[in-house]
């Protein structure tokens, strides 16, 4: 089970690589602050931010107290995001810039994913410019996505 604290930096993750939008985050402070008997004063800010800017939102997110656990984060938004492009409301190369930020940010569900997160944006990068074919560097973000394909909690 994911703790609240680590439940909101899915999302802050999440918004900062463009894979949730404010709406998806403010109705999840909805139905946390519904599921619970306890009106943490965090969650009706968010609640009530529709207005707010992305970047006020991600930081009001890391404001709830608790334990964050940034490896099992990052693996439910990377699970997530392979959900997403399976169903094609994402494409290619948002996802792979998504995950690059999230190298760059030190969001990484392991050590070893670093290097790949890192790499993939360059595979991306190389097709375009004509160097190596699509078809290489979506087999790649297909690998990395099927090693990552479970997100904690879903054995």
């Amino acid at each position: 089970m994911v703790n609240l604290r680590t439940e909101a930096e899915v999302l802050a993750i999440g918004v900062e690589t463009g894979m949730n939008g404010v709406e998806e985050v403010i109705a999840w402070a909805d139905a946390r602050l519904m599921a619970t008997d306890e009106l943490p004063s965090e969650l009706i800010d968010i609640s009530m931010a529709s207005k707010a800017h992305p970047l006020d939102i991600v930081h009001a997110l890391r404001l709830i107290p608790g334990a964050v656990d940034v490896a099992t984060a990052s693996r439910c938004l990377i699970a997530r995001m392979g959900a997403e492009f399976a169903a094609g409301r994402v494409t290619a190369s948002h996802l792979v810039r998504g995950l690059y930020q999230m190298f760059l940010s030190n969001q990484l569900p392991d050590d070893d994913s670093a290097e790949d997160m890192s790499r993939l944006d360059d595979a991306f990068d190389f097709a375009r410019q004509g160097y190596c074919r699509q078809e290489e560097a979506e087999l790649a973000l297909n690998d990395f996505l099927r090693r990552h394909r479970a997100a904690p909690g879903d054995d």
